[in-house]
Parts: C-alpha cells; sequence; structure tokens
C-alpha cells in the first residue's frame, strides 16, 4: 500500500537543522555507518509475520525511498509523506501521526 499525506502543517525541526547536523558529522563516521547499514539485511533472522507499518520522508537523502520501500514486503505498509526528508516524524509530525494512527486504528 501507498499512500502520499498531503496534508498541511508546521514543521518542529527543518530541513536546515539535519543539514546542519550533517555538516558538523565525522564524514568518516558517517560513511561507515551508512555502509554498515548496506550490508545488513536481517530480515531473515528477524522475520515476524506481523503487519508492520514503514512511514517514510519522500525527500529521504539518508535511507531514499528507491533502496528502502524495496525492503517493505509481508504485511507491512508503506506511506510516504510528500515533502519530507529522513526524520519526518520531526518535520512532519501531524503527519506522521495521523499515519500511525490510521494504521493502528486499522488493527494493522
Amino acid at each position: 500500500m501507498l499512500e502520499r499525506l498531503d496534508l498541511e502543517e508546521p514543521a518542529l525541526v527543518g530541513l536546515d537543522h539535519y543539514r546542519t547536523q550533517a555538516a558538523a558529522a565525522s564524514p568518516r563516521a558517517l560513511g561507515a555507518g551508512l555502509a554498515t547499514l548496506a550490508r545488513s539485511d536481517l530480515r531473515g533472522e528477524v522475520a515476524m509475520d506481523v503487519p508492520a507499518l514503514v512511514i517514510h520522508g519522500e525527500h529521504d537523502e539518508i535511507a531514499p525511498l528507491a533502496v528502502t520501500g524495496e525492503l517493505v514486503g509481508g504485511s507491512s505498509a508503506l506511506e510516504v509523506i510528500q515533502g519530507a526528508p529522513h526524520g519526518c516524524q520531526a518535520t512532519h509530525p501531524l503527519r506522521f501521526n495521523r499515519a500511525l494512527l490510521r494504521f493502528l486504528a486499522s488493527g494493522g
């Protein structure tokens, strides 16, 4: 299931906040961490057949939807928050929470 949420809301944290954090981070440590994540597919080890919701920012540059979206499967649902970056729970809290509440109310 792919749904785009188009509701307007003020962000708690803007893109500049994430850019500032990225600029202050160690490029070497960030690269090593991302490389580890890229090699880590634990789905076979932690596979559970339970409903899951993946909420993803449309403009996530840390974990792009093209990469993470293909990992969603089984009884998982995917919601993409339009215009949102990585950390969409902070930048788009109303949309994030509405998606989560809708999923919980549906019983997954």
